[in-house]
């Protein structure tokens, strides 16, 4: 169970992996919509494209994955399992 102290850090582990996996999926989405004369037209991989939207994702991520370490010192709140699971 988080403690007053350290909710800033539980809520911020727990939007983080969320807030990746939404932005994923809709921009790998919107880019598939977005290419689609281009993808018709000429031969490529067609996963290309939607891991490139991700590929951006993963890059806000790691920023605030950086973030959210930063929190865990300030807190200090020491990295362990139980943040996996989001305690």
């Amino acid at each position: 169970m988080a403690t007053v102290e350290n909710y800033p850090v539980f809520v911020f582990a727990g939007l983080l992996p969320w807030t990746f996996f939404a932005t994923a999926i809709t921009n790998a989405g919107n880019s598939v919509v977005g290419s689609e004369r281009l993808i018709t037209k000429i031969y490529f991989p067609r996963l290309a494209v939607p891991l490139g939207a991700v590929g951006a994702a993963v890059v806000d991520f790691l920023i605030a994955f950086g973030l959210l370490v930063v929190l865990m010192i300030y807190y200090r709140v020491p990295p362990g399992f139980g943040l996996l699971l989001a305690r």
